[in-house]
C-alpha cells in the first residue's frame, strides 16, 4: 500500500530542522544514543564514529546547553548523520551561524555526501551554501517552482533571481566585476574554490 511504501522511505529519511533541537538533560552521546535506539540501529561504535566526523569527539560527555550555536547544529546534524540516512532533508543548517561556522557545517554535509553518497535536500536562502553542494537547484517563489535546473544555469539568470528577491553568490558578483573591469576570466564561478582556480589559470596564462 502507498502507507507501507511511505513508512518504508521514511526508514531511509532523517530530517535536520533551521533550530538545533537535543534533550538538554542528556550529553552529547547521549543524545545521540537515544536517536540510535528509537531506530533500533544496533552498532554502537556508530556514535564515536559520528561524533569523530563532526568534530565533537572531545565533547562527549558534555550537555548541549554549554555548547556553542556552531557546536549545538553540529550536535544536530550528528543526530541524523548517525541513523545512517541514504536521504537527508536539511532546513537552513547553517542559519545564524558565522562564516566559520557555516564552512565547518557545509564541509561536513558535503563529506556525508560524498562519502555516503547520500541525497542531499538541502533548504536554504544562502546561494554559497546552494553553491557548494547542489548538482540541480530548485527556486520557489510564492509556492510555485520558479525555476529547476544545474547550479550554473540557474546562477546565470541573476536579473531573473533578483526579481524575486534572490542572488547570485558574492563571489560570482566579485568575478563579473573583474570581467567587466576588462580583466579576461569566466565569471561564471559559483564557489570561492572556482574563482581561484580560475584566477591561477588567468594569472598563469598572462605570465
Amino acid at each position: 500500500t502507498d502507507e507501507k511504501s511511505w513508512a518504508k522511505a521514511r526508514e531511509r529519511m532523517s530530517f535536520m530542522i533551521e533550530t538545533p533541537y537535543a534533550n538538554q538533560n542528556l550529553t552529547a552521546q547521549q543524545n545521540l544514543e537515544k536517536q540510535r535506539l528509537q531506530k533500533g540501529l544496533p552498532d554502537q561504535t556508530r556514535i564515536d564514529e559520528v561524533l569523530k566526523k563532526v568534530g565533537l569527539e572531545d565533547k562527549a560527555n558534555v550537555y548541549p546547553d554549554t555548547l556553542s550555536g556552531g557546536q549545538k547544529q553540529l550536535l544536530n546534524l550528528a543526530s541524523v548523520m548517525v541513523i545512517g540516512p541514504s536521504v537527508l532533508i536539511l532546513d537552513e543548517p547553517t542559519a545564524g551561524l558565522d562564516p566559520k561556522g557555516r564552512e565547518l557545517i557545509m564541509s561536513r554535509i558535503i563529506e556525508y555526501k560524498n562519502t555516503t553518497n547520500a541525497t542531499i535536500i538541502l533548504s536554504s536562502h544562502s546561494m554559497e551554501d546552494i553553491a557548494s553542494i547542489a548538482d540541480k537547484v530548485l527556486v520557489m517563489n510564492n509556492g510555485t517552482v520558479f525555476m529547476y535546473d544545474t547550479v550554473q544555469n540557474v546562477f546565470s539568470k541573476n536579473n531573473e533571481l533578483e526579481s524575486i528577491g534572490l542572488n547570485v553568490p558574492q563571489i560570482t558578483k566579485i568575478m563579473v566585476l573583474l570581467k567587466q573591469k576588462g580583466i579576461d576570466i569566466n565569471p561564471n564561478c559559483f564557489t570561492v574554490d572556482e574563482a581561484l582556480n580560475e584566477l591561477k589559470r588567468y594569472l598563469k596564462e598572462a605570465d
